[in-house]
């Protein structure tokens, strides 16, 4: 069953080519910044209802967004440890969430177009200790998914309340926290 779900990642490659992080790459090697970024798109959701979705975490264990969407303020996080500027902004979300995990948030990280091994030794290294989670083809279809990294902010009710696309400040995603609270 995992290398169904690696097959499937590796499909995804193609859906998410258009926009992908590997244009991103070349503007995070330009030292764009988050500010002046043109791919860095922030907006405020309307949506009422969620995507659900099942995915498997790095150990093989399979999820569903249920577990977390609708109980409690949820950040999904679609990232991949081969993309510039999500590892950029990585620092910044765990610092963060090292900040709100207390207050109930909880981030449920998507890997795309990533092996199991390679996620855990890099959520290990950089100490990303929320839920890692092996994005497959339909969820980012289901999502709309055009390139990443991409946060999806829900609050409790299971309301999307924002969507950040491309690589953050760490003020834009804090605001983003407190939006959800």
């Amino acid at each position: 069953m995992l290398k169904k779900y690696i097959l499937t990642g590796i499909t995804l490659t193609a859906i998410l080519t258009i926009n992908s992080c590997g244009s991103d790459s070349q503007k995070a090697d330009a030292q764009t910044t988050p500010q002046n970024d043109p791919y860095t798109n922030t907006s405020n959701a309307t949506s009422e209802t969620t995507v659900s979705f099942t995915a498997i975490d790095i150990d093989g264990v399979e999820h569903t967004s249920d577990e977390w969407i609708g109980k409690k303020p949820v950040i999904v996080n679609f990232w991949g440890t081969w993309c510039p500027p999500c590892r950029r902004e990585v620092p910044d979300l765990v610092e963060l969430y090292g900040e709100y995990k207390d207050k109930g948030i909880e981030i449920v990280g998507l890997a795309i177009k990533d092996t199991p091994d390679k996620v855990k030794a890099f959520a290990e290294t950089y100490k990303m200790e929320w839920v890692m989670l092996l994005a497959n083809p339909q969820v980012g279809q289901a999502y709309g998914i055009r390139s990443v990294p991409t946060s999806i902010f829900y609050d409790a009710s299971g309301k999307e309340v924002q969507r950040l696309v491309g690589l953050q400040s760490r003020t834009t995603l804090k605001q983003a926290f407190e939006s959800i609270l």
